[in-house]
C-alpha cells in the first residue's frame, strides 16, 4: 500500500515539475522580443518609472503621485514604482519595461502552489500550479508590461496571507499584516475598488467568529490596511466627489493629481443591458475579447477549462459551506467579481481578477469529477452484492477505504487509483498538447500578427528618421502610432528628460478629457499642427499603407512596417 501511494506521489510531482519547467520556458524564451515592439501603455508606464528615477515626479511634474494622470484618465502607479530599480540597473528599454511582469508572472507559480496547497492539499495544488504554468492567459500576461497585469499576483498573495491569518494557531504578526497585499493591489489596478470592498465584507461575515476572537489584532490589520489605501481613497474623493484640491494636500509627502477625465466613465459604457449582454457573451465565449494582445482566437485564455469544471467545483464548495458554515476564500473572491459584470465592459485585462478563483475552483471540479467517475466504476462486488462501506475520498489525496469486516463489497484501491490516474493523465496530455500548439503559434506566427499593435520596428524607424532629417527640420510622426500617445514613443526611445518635455511640449485637453500633445521639440503629431514657412521642408514617418502627407513626397527609407520621406 505504501509503495503504491509513493509511486502516485512521485508521478504527481514529476508531472507537475515538467509543467512548471515548461511554463517557465514559455515565459523567458525570446524575452523581451516577443511580442515585438512596445504597446503604448507599457512604453508610458516605463517612462513614468524613468521620470520618477530622474526627477521624483511623473512626466507631468507631479511629485510621487498616487495615480498617474498619464493621458488624462489616469494610469495605475504600482508597476512604475516597482520598475524604478530595474530602469536604474538596465536603462530604459524593452527589457526594463517588461521585466516586472515577467518577475511577478514567475513568482505567481510558487505562490499558486503554496496558497492552493494550504486550502485544498498538495495534489490539487500541483494540478492548479501546472495549469497556471501553461495557460495562454498567464503566459501572455507575463510577457508584456501592462501595469494591470500585476493585480492577480497581489490578489492571490492577499488570499494566502488572509487564509494563514484565519487559522487559530497563526501568529499575531500574521494577522496584523494579513491585509497588506490586498491594500497594495489597489495601486496595481483600479478595479480593486470594485472587488475588494465586497470581498472584505464577505470574509468578515463568513469568518466573523474567528475574527471576533482576535478582534484587537484584526482591528490593527484593518487600520494598517486603511492607512495604505488612504492616498487612493483621497484621490477617489478628490476626483469623483469634490473635483477640487483637498485642504490637507500640502502636508502630504506625495501628490494627488486631479484628472481631466474619469477612467470608469470610459470603460463602463452607457447602457446597462448592453453592457451586461456583452459581458455574458465574453464569459460564455471562453473569455475571448477579440484583442490580439490579450488572447489568440485559436487558443482561449483558459483553454476552456472553466466549462464545466468550474460549475462542479462551485457546487462542491457550496456544499462545503453548507456543512461548515465557512465559505472558501476562492469562492468569496469569485462572488466578489460579479459586480464587474454590471459596472464595466469586460475584456481579459479588466477581468484578470476572476481568473485566479476560476483556476482554483476548476481544479477542484477536475478532482470532484474524476473521483466520482473512478469511485463509481471501480467498485468490485465480491459476493452477494453486499453493500461496502466507502469513506468519501479526501480532496487532493487518495480515498480512505473502510471495507466491511463481513467481506461484502468493497472498493479496490488499486483499481480506483489506476483509473483516476488514467483520467488525470489524459487531461494532462490534452493540456500539454494544447500548450504545444499554442507555443508554436505564439513564437512562430504571433509576432507577425501582433507587430502592428505593438509598433514593431519603430525604434529603428525613428532613428532612421532623425538620421535622415536636416538640422532643425520639423518631423511629422504618424498618428497611427497611437490614438492618444504618439509622443510617448519619442520620450521612451530617445530617453528624453521629462523636465525638458514639460518645458518644451505643446499640449491641450481635448473634448474627451485627454491630454493631447501637439508637438514636442521638432516632433509634430498631426499635420494640421504643422506650421511651415514658405519653401520649408519637413520629414515624415508613417506606417506602411498610410498615404504620404503631401502629393510630391520623396521616399527616403522603407522597411517592412515603416516609411520615411520628405515633403516640400
Amino acid at each position: 500500500m505504501k509503495r503504491s501511494v509513493f509511486r502516485v506521489v512521485k508521478h504527481e510531482v514529476l508531472i507537475a515539475s515538467c509543467f512548471l519547467l515548461w511554463g517557465i520556458a514559455l515565459r523567458i524564451y525570446q524575452f523581451p522580443n516577443v511580442p515585438p515592439g512596445l504597446n503604448q501603455d507599457e512604453a508610458a508606464i516605463a517612462y513614468e518609472a524613468y521620470s520618477l528615477l530622474l526627477t521624483g515626479a511623473d512626466r507631468w511634474g507631479n511629485p510621487l503621485p498616487v495615480y498617474f494622470p498619464a493621458w488624462g484618465s489616469g494610469q495605475n502607479v504600482l508597476y512604475a514604482y516597482l520598475s524604478i530599480p530595474i530602469v536604474w540597473l538596465f536603462g530604459l528599454n524593452s527589457f526594463s519595461a517588461r521585466a516586472v511582469n515577467l518577475l511577478f508572472g514567475l513568482l505567481l507559480l510558487p505562490l499558486q502552489y503554496v496558497c492552493t496547497k494550504r486550502m485544498y492539499g498538495r495534489t490539487i495544488a500541483l494540478a492548479a500550479t501546472s495549469l497556471t504554468a501553461i495557460l495562454p492567459w498567464h503566459v501572455m500576461l507575463s510577457r508584456w508590461g501592462l501595469e494591470a497585469n500585476l493585480f492577480p499576483f497581489f490578489l492571490l498573495l492577499g488570499t494566502y496571507t488572509v487564509s494563514l491569518a484565519l487559522t487559530d494557531h497563526s501568529r499575531k504578526v500574521t494577522r496584523i499584516f494579513a491585509l497588506i497585499p490586498w491594500a497594495i493591489s489597489f495601486y496595481a489596478y483600479g478595479v480593486a475598488l470594485i472587488i475588494l470592498p465586497t470581498l472584505l465584507l464577505l470574509v468578515a461575515l463568513s469568518y466573523r467568529k474567528d475574527i471576533l476572537k482576535k478582534r484587537g489584532q484584526w482591528l490593527t490589520a484593518i487600520l494598517l490596511f486603511l492607512l495604505i489605501v488612504f492616498p487612493l481613497i483621497a484621490f477617489a474623493i478628490k476626483n469623483n466627489l469634490l473635483h477640487r484640491d483637498l485642504g490637507f494636500e500640502k502636508f502630504l509627502p506625495f501628490s494627488i493629481p486631479l484628472l481631466p477625465s474619469q477612467r470608469l466613465a470610459q470603460v463602463s459604457g452607457d447602457n446597462l443591458v448592453e453592457r451586461l449582454s456583452t459581458n455574458i457573451q465574453f464569459l460564455l465565449g471562453g473569455f475571448e475579447d477579440g484583442l490580439i494582445w490579450n488572447s489568440i482566437p485559436e487558443f482561449p485564455p483558459l483553454l476552456m477549462i472553466a466549462f464545466p469544471f468550474l460549475g462542479i467545483g462551485f457546487i462542491a464548495l457550496i456544499r462545503q459551506f453548507l456543512l461548515t458554515k465557512k465559505a472558501d476564500l476562492f469562492l468569496l473572491l469569485l462572488i466578489s467579481c460579479i459586480p464587474l459584470f454590471l459596472l464595466i465592459e469586460l475584456n481579459v485585462n479588466r477581468a484578470n481578477a476572476i481568473f485566479i478563483p476560476i483556476i482554483g475552483i476548476s481544479t477542484i471540479g477536475f478532482f470532484e469529477l474524476f473521483n466520482a467517475i473512478a469511485l463509481a466504476t471501480s467498485i468490485v462486488v465480491l459476493k452477494n452484492q453486499g453493500d461496502g462501506e466507502i469513506a468519501p475520498p479526501a480532496r487532493g489525496s487518495l480515498p480512505a477505504l473502510r471495507p466491511n469486516t463481513s467481506d461484502y463489497g468493497y472498493v479496490s484501491l488499486t483499481s480506483f487509483t489506476s483509473l483516476r490516474n488514467t483520467l488525470a493523465l489524459s487531461v494532462a496530455g490534452w493540456l500539454l498538447v494544447s500548450s504545444l500548439y499554442f507555443s508554436n503559434y505564439y513564437f512562430q506566427n504571433y509576432p507577425d500578427s501582433i507587430s502592428y499593435a505593438f509598433n514593431a520596428g519603430l525604434e529603428n524607424a525613428l532613428d532612421k528618421t532623425v538620421e535622415l532629417s536636416k538640422e532643425k527640420e520639423k518631423i511629422l510622426i504618424s498618428q497611427r502610432l497611437s490614438k492618444s500617445l504618439p509622443y510617448i514613443y519619442i520620450l521612451f526611445y530617445f530617453k528624453q528628460d521629462p523636465r525638458i518635455f514639460q518645458a518644451n511640449s505643446n499640449y491641450m485637453v481635448n473634448e474627451k478629457g485627454g491630454f493631447e500633445v501637439r508637438r514636442f521639440d521638432r516632433f509634430y503629431f498631426k499635420q494640421e499642427w504643422l506650421s511651415l514657412q514658405p519653401k520649408e521642408t519637413f520629414i515624415y514617418l508613417i506606417k506602411k499603407g498610410d498615404r504620404p502627407p503631401c502629393k510630391n513626397s520623396n521616399l527616403l527609407y522603407k522597411d517592412r512596417e515603416w516609411r520615411v520621406g520628405r515633403c516640400g
